[in-house]
């Protein structure tokens, strides 16, 4: 029974994180809030690069990719991103999960019930 209750636990938290992706922002020097977060920019190559820590200073977008620090100025950024939570994914995916455990529980004492 801890395994299933460990199981369930484990689904959980994979199904809420699962919901997220990335939200398209504007590339200004107002597209991220004042504290550093993570975002995903696009450059006019093609190339996408993760910054962690990111945070517009000046006409810049500084932050750290693989360990590096890096600047890049707007000017050569095409696209920008921002992780994003989807609600309706999220509800949806926790009613499946909440569907399943349910199943799960009730075999589980069907089983448990027979010896």
């Amino acid at each position: 029974m801890r395994r299933l209750v460990r199981s369930g636990i484990v689904a959980a938290m994979l199904a809420t994180v699962a919901c997220t992706g990335w939200r398209q922002v504007a590339v200004s020097p107002t597209a991220l809030p004042a504290e550093p977060q993570e975002a995903r920019v696009t450059r006019p190559d093609g190339t996408r690069l993760t910054l962690t820590n990111a945070q517009i200073v000046n006409d810049s977008i500084v932050g750290s990719s693989d360990g590096q620090r890096l600047a890049l100025p707007l000017s050569d950024v095409r696209r920008m991103a921002v992780p994003a939570t989807s609600s309706s994914k999220r509800a949806a995916g926790l009613t499946v999960l909440g569907g399943a455990l349910a199943a799960l529980a009730l075999w589980a004492i069907v089983v448990a019930g027979g010896n």
